[in-house]
């Protein structure tokens, strides 16, 4: 009976404690995002005085917690931004424990940057940036203590960034990337965006297929408590890029964190009461457990293999692609002249050199299926017969490409291209080549466009400048407009 009640005394206040822990816990999560995501930090816009006091506040928490500062003395890694900004990283260490495992790090980062705010009619309206990504920064912290709590038992050393001008294009890990010594830097892993986890019903991990044996080691790690983990192979939406990309881009094994995008996030609704602190709770704890054994790890091996959404510019790139326009036949005697337009299709493959970061060639191979009209009179306005052609033609551009991004770029074209018109009918009767039509034509082809990754969107105009029809006197041309969609291996 004694020993019953004793048991019973030591199992309450064991329980006890671990309800207290996990209280703590979750309390310092409300207090780290109640800060952060406040209307007094004004959105924590990047440069701004309130992103300088949300840097402050942590790196008083790295300082509180024992982390070792980044250089000199100081948590702060400060960079510029458009030459004039200054902007600041928030960096803290725990050193590892094993003499030779010491020497390589695992980083952990979360953006603490957003979008400030926004003045309309009249009205102040704050992007405060509770999930995206005060949830991030907050985890960070509370993981930095719980490693920091346990160092002895992490290998490698572990560095805990809180990255700044995140929204501005992944500027701060961009800096980090170019600053540390990479070859050091094992494992990379980046949480953003991880307070709706009770909505989301997951915790997913992407970008898992850059390490090697990377989804047999993330289900082998030990979880105490119940997290349903997704895990994907790549980071494959443009729209939810994060401070992986410079790490990957160094061919470091780098991972995205996230519990989706079920916040309102970029909207002034994203705000802290809407937080799930169970579920955030849950994401340090596993986060903690994650760490620990990443840091144990004989070797975190880099696999070679990338999302095409990382990949850097290829020498030779190619592909497929199909196009929609209209098409018309254009006249030139004392005037210029343009007939009725028809429905045009093109669909083939192409070949890109890409000559340094400005200059590609271009050339193609396509299939077109083309539809004009031509008068049946010498007055143009006369009524007029269907013409319907298949062709092969091959054009060839030069393309001039911007420099911002080599995945995602805009580009002008300037080019010439070749026809051969093999079938041709007018209203359903087929044409005489030599006779009636000309078998080859050629002309000046101009295009503009987008790509981003592995999707090209362009506009494509192709202007005839040899006959295709034959006529007495006049000298009838092809002139033929596209939309084209490009997929890029």
């Amino acid at each position: 009976m004694k020993k019953s009640l004793i048991a019973s005394i030591f199992l309450c206040i064991s329980l006890t404690t671990i309800v207290f822990s996990q209280n703590t816990s979750t309390n310092l999560l409300i207090k780290h995002l109640y800060t952060l995501a406040s209307d007094s930090m004004r959105g924590r816009f990047y440069g701004s005085q309130e992103n300088y006091l949300a840097a402050l506040y942590i790196e008083n928490q790295f300082k509180e917690i024992g982390l070792l500062p980044y250089k000199n003395n100081s948590y702060f890694q400060t960079f510029l931004v458009n030459q004039s900004i200054q902007c600041r990283n928030v960096v803290g260490i725990i050193e590892g424990s094993d003499s030779v495992l010491k020497q390589e790090y695992i980083i952990i980062g979360a953006h603490y940057d957003h979008l400030g705010f926004q003045i309309k009619n009249g009205k102040i309206l704050i992007f405060n940036g509770a999930d995206d990504n005060a949830s991030g920064t907050a985890a960070l912290i509370e993981l930095a203590r719980a490693l920091k709590a346990e160092e002895k038992n992490l290998k490698r050393s572990v560095v805990l960034v809180a990255f700044d001008a995140e929204e501005k294009g992944l500027l701060g890990s961009k800096f980090m990337a170019s600053q540390i010594p990479i070859e050091k830097v094992k494992l990379m892993v980046s949480m953003d965006m991880v307070g709706y986890y009770k909505k989301s019903k997951k915790l997913i991990f992407k970008g898992v297929a850059t390490l090697k044996d990377g989804k047999e080691i993330i289900k082998s790690i030990p979880i105490s408590e119940k997290i349903n983990i997704e895990i994907r192979d790549f980071e494959n939406s443009i729209f939810t890029a994060t401070d992986t990309k410079y790490f990957l881009e160094e061919e470091i094994p780098a991972f995205h964190l996230t519990t989706g995008l079920k916040s309102p996030y970029h909207t002034p609704e994203d705000d802290a009461d809407k937080i799930d602190y169970e579920g955030l709770r849950k994401i340090t704890d596993y986060m903690t457990v994650f760490t620990r054994e990443m840091s144990q790890r004989e070797a975190l091996t880099y696999s070679g293999n990338q999302s095409p959404m990382q990949n850097k510019t290829k020498i030779l790139e190619g592909g497929f692609s199909a196009a929609v326009g209209a098409n018309a036949l254009h006249y030139n005697k004392t005037a210029f002249e343009r007939g009725r337009s028809g429905f045009a299709f093109s669909g083939g493959a192409f070949m890109q050199i890409n000559i340094k970061n400005y200059f590609s060639l271009r050339p193609e191979l396509l299939y077109e299926y083309k539809n004009n009209y031509y008068p049946r009179t010498e007055i143009f306005a006369s009524p007029a017969d269907k013409i319907r052609l298949h062709a092969i033609t091959i054009p060839f551009s030069l393309i001039f490409r911007t420099t911002i991004d080599p995945s995602i770029y805009f580009f002008v074209g300037l080019g010439g291209y070749y026809t051969y018109n093999f079938s041709a009918k007018k209203e359903g009767i087929p044409l005489a080549f030599n006779k009636d039509i000309y078998h080859h034509e050629g002309g000046m082809q101009y295009s503009i466009g987008l790509c981003m990754y592995n999707l090209r969107m362009e506009a494509v105009s192709r202007i005839g400048l040899s006959p295709i029809l034959i006529h007495k006197t006049l000298n009838i041309k092809n002139n033929a407009y596209y939309f084209q969609l490009a997929v890029v291996f």
